[in-house]
């Protein structure tokens, strides 16, 4: 009961990605409810932005330095990175590292691994919306 305790997070994903190879036909017509796609989005984002403290939320406002690097690092840095790989690899696998390379940031994962290595949640979440709002 503990482990399902400490570990539930990755239990529901490795469920939620079995059920989603194993019935992707199925699942095809949800996927592509644009509808549905944004109301995950701002549902995740306030489910995240629950814990979050007001104070904090401020202070990220009126200097968002770690946000700005994060964009930088996003949308330029990365790419950049990738540059040299998409040359080397022509075609579609080049191209889908670019689009990989440049996609908007997403707020489970960052929220989650900067969670576990102690650092500001604000940032993520910060970026998230950003980088989400700039790519609609």
């Amino acid at each position: 009961m503990t482990r399902l305790r400490r570990h539930w997070f990755l239990i529901g994903l490795c469920s939620v990605i079995v059920v989603g190879v194993q019935f992707a036909p199925q699942l095809r017509p949800i996927a592509e409810a644009a509808w549905l796609r944004q109301l995950l989005v701002v549902s995740v984002l306030f489910a995240t932005s629950l814990p979050l403290r007001l104070e904090g939320i401020k202070r990220m406002v009126q200097s968002p330095g770690g946000t700005l690097l994060a964009c930088v690092v996003s949308w330029l840095l990365i790419p950049l990175m990738a540059l040299p790989v998409v040359n080397v690899w022509a075609g579609d696998l080049g191209l889908g590292l670019m689009v990989a390379a440049t996609a908007p940031g997403t707020l489970a994962s960052a929220a989650v691994w900067t969670r576990v290595a102690g650092g500001n949640e604000l940032i993520p979440f910060a970026f998230c919306v950003v980088t989400n709002l700039l790519a609609c």
